[in-house]
C-alpha cells in the first residue's frame, strides 16, 4: 500500500493525508470482503494498522515529520507487522508444539492447519519422534487429504484418514489432539474449521489433551458464546457440497504406504443434488470450540490457557497506545 499510494496533490497533509490513506485501505478491504469474507486475522492487522496510520498522521499535522518521512514510517510499520506479526509467529510455535510431542504418540487432528503440519514435522525430522496421526475430513473442501499426502513425506510412519463421522474410531488409542484455529476470543472460544468442536468434545470425554495453535494476531478482543453469533457461510462452499459425490469426497487420500483411502467407496458414486425452490443448502466453514475444551494454547508468546487471552490483549492495547 505504501509503496503504491500516491497523494492527488503533495501539499495535502494531515487529517488528509491520514483519510486519504485509510480510504485507499478500506477499499483493500472491501476487496476481500466482496470477493470471500473479512477474517478475523485479517480484522485484526487492519485495525492495528489505522492505529499506526492515526499516530504517524499526528506527527504530520504537528510537523514533527514530512509527507517523505510519513510515508517511509509507514512502509516501515508494514514491513514490521508483516515480518514480526505474520511470518514470525509460527515456526516458534511449530517448533513449541513439536516438543510436546513424544514417542508413540498418537495424534489426532482435523483437515488442514499449517502449523500443525509444521509441528508434527519438525517433531518427525528434527526430534526424531515417532508418531501416529489420524486425520478427520469433511466435505465440501476435504483439506486433510492435503495433510494426509504430505505427511508420509516427511516421516511419519502411519497416517490414517477418516470422515468426520468417523470420530469414535479416530479417537481409540489417541494421545493427543492438536487443532489449529482461525481466531480465538476474548472468552477462550476457538474458531475453527467446521468439526473441530465436535473433535475437541470427544477428546475432553476421552481426557485426551487438546493442544490449539494459534499465533497471537489471531486473538480477538470479542467473544462469543456458539457458532451462531460468527457465522461464515460462503455460497461456494455450498455448491461444491451438493455437486460433489460424495464417494468423491475422500480421493487423493494416502496411508503411510502410498494407498489411496476412499472411506466412502463402499457406498457407490451418488448423484448431485438438484437445487428447487425449497431446498436451502448451508455451509458453515467455522465453528465455534467452548474455553472448556481446549487444555492449551500454544502461541509464539507461549503456551497459555484460553482464558488469558484477554490479558494478551490488554498487554497488546496498552503497547500500541504507548
Amino acid at each position: 500500500l505504501p509503496r503504491s499510494f500516491m497523494l492527488a496533490d503533495q501539499r495535502e497533509i494531515g487529517a488528509t493525508w491520514i483519510s486519504a490513506i485509510r480510504a485507499a485501505l478500506n477499499q483493500l478491504v472491501q476487496v476481500i470482503v466482496d470477493t470471500h469474507f473479512l477474517p478475523v486475522a485479517t480484522g485484526n492487522i487492519v485495525r492495528e494498522l489505522k492505529v499506526v496510520i492515526d499516530r504517524i498522521g499526528r506527527d504530520l499535522v504537528s510537523g514533527a515529520c514530512g509527507m517523505a518521512e510519513a510515508t517511509d514510517a509507514l512502509r516501515t510499520s508494514v514491513g514490521h507487522m508483516i515480518s514480526e506479526r505474520i511470518a514470525l509467529p509460527a515456526p516458534i510455535i511449530m517448533k513449541a508444539a513439536a516438543e510436546r510431542l513424544r514417542d508413540g504418540d498418537r495424534i489426532v487432528t482435523i483437515g488442514y492447519s499449517t502449523v500443525v503440519y509444521g509441528a508434527i514435522k519438525h517433531a518427525v525430522q528434527n526430534l526424531g519422534r515417532d508418531l501416529s496421526v489420524v486425520i478427520l475430513d469433511a466435505r465440501p473442501h476435504c483439506r486433510g487429504r492435503q495433510l494426509a499426502e504430505a505427511l508420509p513425506k516427511v516421516g511419519v510412519r502411519d497416517v490414517t484418514v477418516l470422515p468426520v463421522t468417523g470420530l469414535q474410531v479416530a479417537m481409540r488409542g489417541a494421545t493427543k489432539v492438536l487443532i489449529g484455529a482461525a481466531a480465538l476470543f476474548a472468552n477462550g472460544s476457538l474458531l475453527g474449521q467446521t468439526g473441530t468442536a465436535l473433535l475437541a468434545a470427544a477428546a475432553a470425554i476421552d481426557s485426551v489433551p487438546v493442544i490449539a495453535l494459534c499465533e497471537s494476531f489471531k486473538f480477538s478482543q470479542r467473544s462469543h458464546a456458539d457458532s451462531l453469533a460468527y457465522t461464515v457461510v460462503v455460497e461456494s462452499d455450498a455448491d461444491r457440497l451438493i455437486a460433489t459425490p460424495s464417494s468423491h469426497a475422500m480421493v487423493g487420500a494416502v496411508d503411510a504406504e502410498g494407498k489411496s483411502i476412499c472411506a466412502d467407496s463402499a457406498t457407490g458414486p451418488a448423484p448431485p443434488v438438484q437445487r428447487g425452490p425449497n431446498l436451502s443448502v448451508v455451509c458453515p466453514r467455522f465453528d465455534l470450540t467452548p474455553a472448556r475444551f481446549v487444555t492449551a494454547v500454544v502461541s509464539e508468546i507461549g503456551t497459555i490457557p484460553p482464558s488469558a487471552v484477554p490479558v494478551v490483549m490488554r498487554e497488546r492495547l496498552r503497547d500500541e497506545m504507548a
